[in-house]
């Protein structure tokens, strides 16, 4: 989550789940694959997705390395979705940027790395509740559970606005309206490294 805020991409109302299991889903404004545009700020986008999907990653495993990789796949699968729209075709400039964007998911990760441990440490202080229905139906990393921790939006918005407040984390449907991310600079540019 911390890598979609400081790009300058909004929380999604939903926030973000953690299964008793310790397998999560983070909801926020991203470039979902199957969008063919090739225009400049379509390929932005994708990029900031791609360095968020990849930070989740790294600062999961940094977190807790014992982490499963089940949930890793199906950011995997939108990441080579994603790769493919930026280079079709041309599987030497896919490597390329992926091993690029990677070294930037990093270089995020260890500069706000107390950010991330903080906002995982609150998540992981919330109560076990039931998690939310529209969760448990859309998440198949938790076929059979029903529990777990959970952070609204606007919780999510409030920690980083708190702790990060330079980053104006701010929270968007993405079912109403559309997001122009060329309109918002972000406190973190993955292209200025």
């Amino acid at each position: 989550m911390t890598a979609a805020v400081v790009q300058g991409m909004p929380i999604a109302p939903r926030g973000m789940h953690i299964g008793v299991d310790r397998s999560g889903v983070a909801h926020y404004w991203m470039r979902e694959p199957g969008d063919a545009a090739g225009l400049p700020t379509d390929h932005v986008e994708r990029k900031r997705t791609l360095v968020t999907l990849y930070a989740a990653w790294i600062a999961e495993k940094r977190f807790y390395p014992n982490c499963a990789s089940a949930g890793w796949l199906r950011d995997r699968a939108k990441i080579e979705s994603l790769l493919d729209e930026l280079h079709p075709n041309d599987f030497v400039a896919k490597q390329s940027t992926a091993q690029d964007l990677l070294r930037r998911a990093e270089k995020l990760v260890g500069k706000f790395y107390p950010v991330i441990e903080a906002l995982a440490k609150v998540l992981l202080g919330k109560p076990v509740r039931a998690l939310p229905p529209e969760e448990l139906h859309t998440a198949p990393i938790w076929t059979g559970l029903t529990d777990g921790r959970s952070m609204t939006g606007h919780e999510i918005a409030a920690f980083y606005n708190e702790l990060l407040p330079e980053a104006k984390a701010e929270v968007r449907d993405p079912n109403r309206g559309t997001f122009d991310s060329s309109t918002k600079l972000p406190l973190f540019d993955i292209f200025a490294l």
